[in-house]
């Protein structure tokens, strides 16, 4: 969330020029960084750090209780701003008396219209309608539509019921008569309780389609998890329970708690079928292919009849679930795929169902028939990936994280700055061309055209995602090339001005997007935290044993008896990151990649930092301990 922040408030920056105002960032005790980072690049902004989760009412208001001003803007950190969206917005309720609160055209991180931008008031048909589904599948309904308010155009300004929390303009006035937000509701319902009492006090909501932002969502919540749902239809609970009749509330919490067990039951199954299609399509495949080969070699080399009925019926299925086992051990179920891992796996399956018919005289048939099955299981599992990615990804091809085709937008400078970043973060991305965002820009190998020029360049290049150079190109601009583009495949990112990353969001129910020269929060895997335990403990052991002699070999003989017994505890490990990401579970380290170099620079620890991360090996780390043997007494330095 820290990198989304720091976009969004560089947004604001832009977006406050020439008006009087006050921004609060409050932090509900994030673990990323957030805090530093507002304290470091935003010193203008009033930061308030919460030691506790508050919940989002609680924290929002305690900051309109510490701001002063006519209006107060609540705005989500996963949001890009307009350059004339506040001002915007001014002139509107400066010329709107009876306004109490004001929402915006939203939008996603592919230019898609965000349909609750504008919302109706969730009384027990709308809500029915809602949570039932009835409002997906008639958006444009004046009956069932009435949650999204579909029947009414999303480019005219409307009189609405609810405005989203996401960006919620207020008017101090209308606060002051009806309070502030609930605190009963910790996540979701907090802005329609808000704006029911606002409506209730005199005052009228609006949405205003004249300017847009940008709202990633994803990266507030999971909003396709079971979690979220069942929070979401609680808040709409307990909202129906302060203001309708206790009838209808009871009648509507009913509801809501079938809903929610529905879509459990459907989120399960989701995930069940996701997991198990593909190894129920190898065990389908390797059964006909089995029952053909089978055939096929008792016509040509033995006799029809040859094998029992429970060949097929029982020992195949066996050999079938040690196949798919062995390949599942190597990866043949995760991305990215390899060809090699499942070549293991298949060869360790024939060997394992070759081994055991030994063992068992009355299952002892035919080893060709097992090694032509083994031929074929691999085929058929190589096949039967190249079509679940090009079902995926529309290609014939086994890698699922296939270099993207990118056009960076921006001037000279800016794009050199872009892909410099881009290449030292090793993204998974092609550059195939810039778009000049100026004029007299110099022209190289890689220019492309010109920005005006952009829809048509997508096309040619076949692009799949276009980076905008923050730095050169107004959010008004962004915003408006992704709306234009959007209804297409290409995908977005901003590089935001002096940010040593690159940011965007494709979907509305994933977290976004990220290349950056930053360690991810979780830099080593399962496996690899529990091979280098294993090391650690060997390494201690060994040194332990050793200790009546090597210990005179130190200058800080206690430091280096204590490094033994707290890597032994689990306490420290031999060898940690010289920056361990904010949040990480990886221990503090005697040793670092950088302790062989010293003095190094700052960019140069994070570059051995990640080098170290992405090729973990225990020769590395048994390499990097004899290289500084000399430094095992010394106390941890990260």
């Amino acid at each position: 969330m820290r990198h989304f922040l720091q976009q969004c408030l560089h947004s604001v920056a832009r977006s406050v020029v020439g008006m009087q105002t006050e921004v609060y960032v409050v932090d509900n005790a994030s673990i990323d960084g957030s805090v530093e980072m507002v304290q470091a690049l935003f010193p203008w902004v009033h930061l308030i750090a919460n030691k506790d989760n508050v919940g989002f009412a609680k924290a929002n208001n305690q900051a309109m209780r510490a701001g002063n001003g006519r209006y107060i803007l609540l705005l989500n950190p996963d949001t890009v701003l307009q350059e004339d969206t506040l001002s915007t917005c001014l002139t509107f309720m400066d010329s709107h008396a009876e306004a109490g609160g004001l929402g915006v055209r939203m939008l996603d991180g592919k230019g898609n219209f965000l349909p609750e931008s504008k919302r109706g008031l969730p009384t027990p048909d709308v809500a029915f309608y809602k949570i039932f589904g009835l409002a997906a599948l008639f958006p444009k309904s004046a009956i069932f539509g009435r949650y999204h308010l579909g029947f009414l155009p999303e480019d005219e300004t409307h009189e609405i019921d609810v405005l989203s929390g996401a960006y919620m303009w207020l008017r101090t006035e209308a606060l002051q008569k009806v309070g502030l937000l609930d605190e009963r509701f910790f996540m979701y319902g907090e802005d329609v309780d808000l704006s029911y009492r606002i409506q209730k006090a005199g005052y009228k909501n609006y949405y205003l389609p004249h300017t847009r932002i940008i709202h990633y969502k994803g990266e507030s919540t999971k909003r396709s998890s079971v979690n979220y749902v069942r929070n979401f239809y609680h808040a709409m609970a307990l909202f129906a329970e302060i203001h309708f009749s206790q009838g209808y509330a009871g009648l509507l919490r009913a509801g809501i708690q079938l809903a929610i067990y529905l879509r459990a039951a459907l989120s399960l199954f989701s995930r069940v079928t996701r997991a198990a299609y593909l190894p129920v399509l190898d065990a389908v495949s390797i059964w006909a292919g089995m029952y053909w080969l089978k055939t096929w070699w008792e016509e040509n080399y033995k006799y029809p009849g040859y094998y029992p009925p429970f060949f097929m019926g029982a020992l195949v299925p066996v050999y079938i679930l040690i196949w798919c086992t062995a390949a599942g051990l190597n990866g043949s179920y995760k991305r990215p795929f390899h060809l090699k891992n499942l070549l293991v796996g298949v060869v360790m399956g024939t060997l394992a169902i070759s081994a055991g018919s030994n063992f068992l005289e009355p299952f002892r048939f035919s080893k060709a028939l097992i090694l032509l099955g083994g031929g074929y299981v691999f085929a058929s599992m190589w096949v039967l990936r190249l079509l679940d990615n090009a079902r995926k990804y529309g290609r014939l091809s086994l890698g699922a994280n296939q270099q993207r085709k990118v056009l960076i937008v921006g001037t000279h400078a800016e794009v050199a700055r872009v892909t410099t970043l881009i290449n030292r973060a090793e993204a998974p991305v092609r550059i195939v061309g810039w778009v000049a965002a100026g004029t007299s820009e110099p022209m190289d190998d890689l220019y492309a055209g010109a920005v005006k020029d952009l829809p048509q360049l997508v096309g040619l290049f076949r692009a799949d995602e276009v980076i905008f150079c923050g730095k050169d190109i107004q959010s008004q601009a962004i915003i408006g090339w992704m709306s234009l583009l959007g209804a297409g495949k290409v995908e977005f990112k901003i590089a935001p001005a002096e940010a040593d990353f690159v940011l965007g969001s494709s979907s509305s129910t994933t977290s976004g997007e990220l290349y950056s020269l930053e360690l991810k929060q979780e830099p080593f895997n399962a496996v690899q935290l529990y091979q280098k335990r294993l090391a650690d403990v060997a390494l201690a052991g060994l040194m332990l044993l050793t200790l009546p002699v090597s210990v005179w070999f130190y200058k800080d003989k206690a430091g280096f008896v204590t490094n033994i017994w707290e890597v032994l505890a689990g306490s420290k490990t031999w060898v940690s990151l010289s920056l361990r990401p904010t949040g990480s579970h990886t221990k503090p380290g005697v040793l670092t990649p950088a302790s062989s170099t010293e003095g190094a620079a700052d960019g140069t620890v994070r570059r051995l930092d990640s080098l170290y991360a992405k090729d973990y090996s225990f020769a590395n780390d048994l390499a990097l301990i004899l290289r500084c043997i000399h430094k095992l007494d010394q106390r941890s330095v990260s």
